[in-house]
């Protein structure tokens, strides 16, 4: 996610969460083993996070929020750093394909609404197929753990 300015991600912006899927227990193997090392642990329990805003047994959208709830619920403080690693976070997840920020103005409330859009691991299969994540793994891990 690129932001200019700290205040254009802000708690007190709005924000809501999509996704169209169920994690797996597969699913849930490939992310700790395989993306977890990649983007870290802060960015996999924001995934985690936003996963569960909507019931396990359900897909769709959540209700318009503050995203005062994300910061509380990550535990970072609403300030400068914390803003940062929320930034951060998002960033690694939209690098391996696992989420996508999208920022909404409605000029006519003068309000900014981030959406989160949640996307399914790959499958071990596909992943190993896809050459630069492979290659990031690699990197993060080594190549013998590979």
């Amino acid at each position: 996610m690129r932001v200019s300015n700290l205040f254009e991600f802000t708690e007190t912006h709005r924000f809501f969460a999509t996704r169209h899927f169920a994690l797996s227990g597969l699913d849930r193997t490939v992310l700790a083993s395989l993306y977890q090392p990649m983007v870290g642990a802060a960015a996999a329990g924001f995934y985690h996070y936003l996963y569960h805003l909507i019931g396990e047994s359900e897909t769709g959208c959540t209700a318009l929020e503050q995203q005062r709830k994300l910061f509380l619920g990550l535990g970072l403080e609403p300030n400068p750093a914390g803003r940062k690693a929320l930034i951060e976070a998002s960033s690694c997840l939209e690098a391996v394909g696992l989420l996508q920020v999208f920022r909404h103005f409605d000029p006519a409330a003068e309000e900014t609404v981030y959406e989160y859009v949640l996307h399914r691991p790959l499958s071990a299969a596909e992943f190993f197929a896809n050459h630069h994540l492979v290659l990031l793994l690699r990197d993060k891990i080594g190549k013998a753990a590979v």
